[in-house]
């Protein structure tokens, strides 16, 4: 616009009046901040495709595409001793029969409220996602919280019970870098390890987790975090390492109940925080 303005000047400059000259000037300003209104414009649209692109649209969480980003991050800086990760992958044990039972848009409603609950259970010390379905996700610095705890408070916060439905979560954890570092690994142990904890369920094993919600234990696995995201005092297994590697606990909301049965106890053996 600028160059078509000079030429015409070059070429008509002598013969244009000043009403003229003023009236060209304007036209061009205006063209321009069209261009500049109509460019911020496409860069917000931009943004926020972008930002859709990364969220799960139901419940607001990052979705898969989002978490492998973050992933790839995490094994970089776990790289580092003092910067350890963990990822934990959780799925909803009796959703199914909630879904069937009272239809898809109050599975959706049950979805969104246990994703709010999860969400605000992990932050600040790490980040839920929603992989699809009923799974979901947490990836969070093992320097800021501890992995056991946070496991209690979160399938805590994906559980619900009422009449006729019984709801709580599964889940598999990987330790980064310490088991793996390759995002794509990871999240294939985590999933390996989820299902084997979906498999004693349905074998009929009585895991700690269902004698946590039988006595109300939603309130009690988030009041479980403390300043700094540590178990607070007191509590059966302090710190992280409470338990041997090959004695953690598998299984969701370790730990939970103070006895438990030798079911109990073959849930417990299958993988470390």
């Amino acid at each position: 616009i600028s160059a078509l303005g000079v030429l015409v000047y070059g070429n008509l400059g002598p013969q244009l009046t000043l009403p003229a000259l003023i009236l060209a000037a304007a036209t061009v300003l205006a063209v321009g901040a069209h261009l500049i209104v109509t460019w911020r414009e496409n860069l917000a649209l931009l943004v926020d495709s972008q930002r859709l692109s990364l969220t799960d649209p139901l419940t607001g969480l990052g979705n898969r595409r989002r978490l492998m980003g973050d992933l790839r991050l995490a094994c970089k800086k776990a790289t580092h001793p003092q910067e350890p990760w963990g990822l934990v992958l959780y799925d909803l044990d009796g959703f199914k029969l909630y879904n069937d039972t009272f239809g898809h848009p109050a599975g959706d409603t049950l979805l969104v409220r246990l994703s709010e609950r999860l969400k605000s259970t992990v932050e600040p010390y790490g980040t839920a996602y929603r992989m699809g379905g009923d799974e979901f996700c947490v990836l969070y610095d093992r320097s800021q919280a501890d992995g056991e705890t946070l496991v209690h408070a979160s399938v805590a916060a994906l559980s619900e019970n009422g009449p006729g439905f019984f709801i709580t979560a599964s889940h598999g954890i990987v330790r980064i870098p310490e088991e793996l570092s390759d995002p794509a690994s990871i999240m294939q142990l985590a999933d390996q390890r989820l299902y084997r904890c979906k498999e004693e369920v349905a074998a009929g094993h009585t895991s700690a987790h269902l004698s946590m919600r039988a006595t109300g234990g939603l309130l009690a696995a988030s009041s479980l975090l403390g300043p700094g995201g540590r178990r607070r005092s007191g509590d059966a297994h302090d710190g992280e390492n409470a338990l041997p590697l090959g004695e953690r606990y598998g299984g969701p909301l370790a730990g939970t109940a103070p006895e438990q049965s030798a079911s109990d106890r073959r849930v417990r053996r299958q993988q470390p925080l």
